[in-house]
């Protein structure tokens, strides 16, 4: 474990002196999510508001932050028709880029409330590919939270504007 923590302990220590002149970027848009699984019994559309920060650790790998906010409409199932429920993911991951292509991985925290107290969180996970256009970011992106009754899942896409 001391080996492990050594390691890391250098990478980050050779990534700091390394990218000194870089700076953090944060882009900022409107997501459309579709529920996957059981999710998708109960809810619709979803469109939520994501903000994403990079920071350059090399030429093509950026570790980046995420942060949003999802609003999925209720659907009937089953003679019912839940209230919408809301979703915030808490992400942190990493990000290859080349030549505009960007394919990354992040993990994190989710929080859904599902209405009238129903509440689940979870551990999060969200493998995402997209492509940079300069100061407009596209990127698709599948999230997963495990919470202690269910899986929460849905596929998104995310406009980002960079600043």
């Amino acid at each position: 474990m001391k080996k492990w923590f050594f390691l890391f302990f250098i990478i980050v220590l050779a990534t700091n002196i390394k990218a000194q002149d870089k700076i953090v970027k944060f882009g900022i848009g409107p997501s459309i999510s579709v529920p996957t699984g059981i999710f998708q019994l109960g809810h619709g559309i979803g469109l939520g508001l994501e903000i994403t920060s990079t920071y350059p650790i090399s030429e093509t790998i950026n570790v980046i932050g995420q942060l949003g906010y999802h609003s999925f409409s209720g659907k009937e199932f089953l003679g019912d028709k839940p209230p919408a429920a809301s979703f915030i993911p808490i992400i942190a991951g990493i990000r290859y880029s080349s030549k505009g292509l960007l394919v990354g991985i992040g993990i994190g925290y989710g929080m859904y409330n599902f209405g009238d107290g129903d509440t689940e969180s979870g551990f999060t996970f969200r493998p995402q590919i997209g492509y940079d256009l300069g100061k407009i970011e596209i990127l698709g992106g599948y999230t997963s939270t495990s919470t202690s009754s269910f899986n929460v899942n849905y596929f998104g896409i995310t406009t980002a504007y960079k600043f």
